[in-house]
């Protein structure tokens, strides 16, 4: 198994994508922003594809950047749900 960047780069844009989103929570912490954190996690996602292709990874897309972006609302949402089922709320 070959563990280049070109390999590692996709699950680490998805892994950051809720990272830099709760970010931006804690800095704007307002309700009315609720319905940004997703369009927010597409344009973050596209951000880092296209900075991960001008750094030579060929295969990125503005396209497959905003599909990572919404796997990494995807896996924050699986965390809330585990932290959910864990804490029994």
């Amino acid at each position: 198994m070959n563990l280049d960047w070109a390999t590692l780069s996709t699950p680490v844009i998805i892994a950051i994508v809720p990272i830099l989103v709760a970010l931006f929570k804690k800095i704007a912490p307002a309700e009315s922003h609720k319905w940004l954190y997703p369009v927010m996690a597409s344009a973050f996602g596209a951000a880092l594809t296209a900075i991960d292709g001008a750094l030579g990874n060929v295969g990125m897309t503005p396209l497959y950047g905003v599909l990572l972006g919404m796997a990494g609302v995807a896996l924050r949402e699986v965390i809330d749900q585990v932290k959910k089922t864990a804490t029994g709320v």
